[in-house]
């Protein structure tokens, strides 16, 4: 008897618990069907990243231009993440047709060619997901 005492205590000093009954079966299910949450997945993420020096304010004016100008004004969210600017533009392009998201992300690749801090990434979720906003 004396060392299913301490057995017990020394489970229960571990963090092992012991549930008995019906309630303890329902909540190991519930505990079982719970998954973690998928990452969603954007058509399009363009990085405005920083090495000690500030992102390509240029660069970032024209895509923003491009993209607050554009007829179906797609939907995307900021997510603003470092010091000196750095953030990550992501777009589901939900409004716009197969054939209009890859001229959309052309368009895009074009603006922004020929800078070493902006990255343009297809199909992932958003890099950085400290403060996200939605830009109507």
């Amino acid at each position: 008897m004396k060392k299913a005492i301490l057995i017990f205590a020394v489970a229960c000093g571990t963090g092992l618990s012991f549930s008995f009954g019906k309630a303890a079966h329902v909540s190991r299910q519930r505990a079982m069907q719970t998954q973690p949450a998928k990452e969603e997945k954007y058509r399009l993420v363009v990085s405005f990243v920083s090495k000690g020096a500030g992102t390509d304010g240029e660069k970032r004016k024209k895509f923003l231009e491009f993209v607050d100008t554009h007829a179906k004004k797609p939907v995307y969210k900021t997510v603003i993440w470092g010091r000196e600017g750095e953030s990550d533009y992501c777009f589901n392009l939900h409004e716009l047709s197969k054939k209009e998201q890859a001229e959309f992300v052309s368009e895009v690749k074009k603006i922004t060619a020929g800078s070493e801090i902006i990255f343009v990434d297809e199909h992932m979720a958003c890099k950085h997901q400290s403060r996200l906003r939605t830009k109507n």
